[in-house]
């Protein structure tokens, strides 16, 4: 539903309740590209049987992508050993820069210099092999929401805790995934960040730190399509004087942005205008051909 008095969409989903529902999860995003997409928690709530949530804008003259996820519970008979306790049916919808101008939608959202509190984990990252603490990976997207875009000679700082020293943290920037389209390259960059004590650490990192395979340094934040966090031997493997992390998989703590300037970053698109659908390029034959261009990258 666009058209609300505040001006922010809500969505609502009735799911069929024909079976246990275990929970419904609501996202948006805005990024065209579903490949680099992040998607943000709407954080649903239930009235009767209708799950609701607000779904903010940003920037009016992209569109608004909305996920939706219904976990039903599955029964005994529905289960081997070993599987699962859910299964997941999903929905998702779309309103174009048109369709919010039509209902008044409002800009709602506002460039944000904290990236992640984590005090809900690593709930917007995807996570590999949590409790194995020599191969524990943490990545995420959250980069791509124009939200959390890094600012103009800004750093990135974060905390972390570990529990042995003589450690060295890998951190690494994805930049332009499956942006063939743009006229750049995939590239990733690392950075290598030693922890020769156990405990509490702060680290701050600029663009500058982050150096690609060929020796190339990262020259600014603009372009990044994922951020991740592992051990420094995983992220360069070829390099045998980096050992394995020393003890427990570390806790994060306060990933935000400081310094320098918050700018709106140019848009990693193709310059096709606005079609007559106002999807802003999104169903236009060469951003498609371009972007199966990307794929044989």
């Amino acid at each position: 539903l666009l058209q609300q008095e505040d001006g922010i969409p809500i969505y609502r989903v009735k799911p069929d309740a024909s079976r246990p529902i275990e929970r419904v999860d609501i996202y948006y995003g805005y990024e065209r590209d579903p490949r680099n997409r992040f998607w943000a928690d709407a954080n649903a709530q239930q009235i009767d049987n209708v799950w609701v949530a607000k779904c903010p804008v940003f920037d009016n003259l992209e569109p608004l992508f909305v996920l939706a996820n219904v976990s039903y519970r599955l029964t005994s008979g529905e289960r081997h050993e070993g599987d699962p306790k859910t299964f997941i049916l999903s929905v998702t919808d779309a309103a174009y820069p048109n369709d919010l101008k039509k209902a008044n939608v409002k800009v709602t959202e506002t460039q944000n210099r904290m990236i992640d509190d984590f005090h809900r984990g690593f709930h917007d990252w995807y996570t590999l092999q949590l409790n194995n603490q020599h191969h524990w990976y943490y990545a995420t997207r959250k980069l791509t929401d124009p939200r959390w875009s890094g600012p103009d000679g800004g750093r990135l700082i974060f905390e972390l805790t570990t529990t042995k020293p003589e450690n060295m943290l890998g951190v690494q920037i994805d930049t332009n995934a499956w942006r063939g389209y743009s006229g750049f390259k995939r590239v990733t960059y690392t950075a290598i960040v030693p922890l020769e004590r156990a405990g509490k650490h702060s680290v701050q990192l600029r663009a500058s730190d982050f150096v690609a395979e060929d020796g190339a340094t990262l020259s600014d934040w603009y372009g990044i399509t994922e951020l991740a966090f592992r051990p420094a031997d995983k992220t360069l493997p070829i390099d045998n004087t980096l050992g394995q992390w020393q003890g427990e998989v570390p806790k994060f703590a306060s990933l935000r942005w400081e310094g320098g300037k918050l700018l709106i970053s140019p848009k990693p698109y193709p310059e096709a205008g606005v079609n007559a659908s106002g999807e802003n390029g999104l169903t236009n034959p060469e951003f498609q051909k371009a972007i199966e261009r990307s794929l044989k990258q």
